[in-house]
């Protein structure tokens, strides 16, 4: 009886912390399917933090919520399906965005090219889909996902996906926007330490225009300002 009581406290707990972002109906049915070392590391993170930090909030939708790929990867629901002998068991794992897919394709044992070979799969088909939907939110997105994953190892392939995603701008929300600003900020910043100051100066531009088109101020942005007028 005191076994029940306590776990109904703590299922109730769980769902209260969890509806605040997703509604009760589906907070309840997470709790459900929760296994106990998950039901433990949310209520440890909230009892010291006061809250649940966004990675932990999006490793259990991708564990108990998430039922399609682009969710899990941009947190935008399709029905867009690549390579599914490799990407459908990702569904459920807990593993999401850009690096939880190379992470996942890298246990399944296949090398970086089979998952850079996914990605551009990825890219090509949420092209095409905007093209015949009208809808480019998930194609920017993609486009601004795979961009910022590319800035720390090939910056020609970050710049490609980065500046297709700046010209689709006015479609991402502020958060994805900001983060747009802040990636192509960092391109710049790459590009100044290469050497490269015609390429950063068209990042600069760029980001410049989105720090007023957005109103807000960015600490990469003013460091490849203050890095560009140091040359």
């Amino acid at each position: 009886m005191i076994e029940e009581t306590l776990r109904g406290i703590v299922r109730d707990r769980i769902v209260s912390i969890l509806e605040k972002r997703i509604g009760r109906e589906e907070a309840a049915e997470i709790e459900k399917k929760m296994t106990h070392e998950d039901r433990g590391k949310i209520l440890k993170e909230f009892e010291k933090k006061g809250s649940i930090s966004e990675e932990t909030y999006i490793y259990i939708l991708s564990k108990y919520y998430f039922k399609d790929l682009t969710s899990l990867l941009f947190g935008i629901p399709s029905d867009l399906k690549v390579y599914p002998q490799i990407t459908d068991s990702m569904i459920g794992s807990g593993k999401f965005g850009i690096r939880g897919l190379r992470k996942h394709v890298r246990e399944l044992g296949y090398t970086d090219d089979k998952f850079e070979e996914i990605l551009e799969a990825i890219y090509a088909e949420a092209k095409r889909k905007s093209r015949e939907n009208g809808n480019y939110e998930l194609f920017a997105t993609a486009c601004l996902e795979i961009g910022s994953y590319y800035i720390e190892n090939d910056y020609k392939k970050a710049e490609k996906f980065l500046y297709e995603a700046y010209e689709l701008r006015s479609i991402l929300d502020e958060k994805r926007a900001k983060k747009l600003l802040n990636s192509i900020a960092n391109l710049g910043l790459l590009y100044c330490k290469l050497r490269r100051f015609d390429m950063a100066k068209v990042a600069y531009e760029k980001a410049r225009n989105m720090v007023e088109e957005l109103g807000v101020e960015d600490s990469t942005f003013k460091e490849l300002e203050k890095m560009l007028r140091s040359f």
